[in-house]
């Protein structure tokens, strides 16, 4: 096996008009390495509020998020 095939990083963008304040990213995909059940394909779903927070008071600020990389 050669290259990054247990991590990776990116970024997703969207451009958003001034009065949207809620929006999904969806992005799916495949290529991770077969496993015993024949689990190969992935898929990522991310709520986006642009709303201001009630508890700071400041906009919320852009999603991150990791996965636990199949094999260590």
């Amino acid at each position: 096996m050669s290259g990054d095939w247990c991590q990776t990083e990116g970024r997703m963008t969207r451009h958003v008009s001034n009065n949207t304040h809620t929006f999904d990213l969806r992005m799916n995909g495949g290529n991770w390495m077969s496993t015993i059940n024949n689990v190969v394909g992935w898929r990522l779903l991310t709520h986006v509020d642009l709303g201001v927070r009630s508890d700071t008071g400041k906009v919320n600020r852009s999603p991150q998020t990791t996965v636990i990389p199949l094999m260590r």
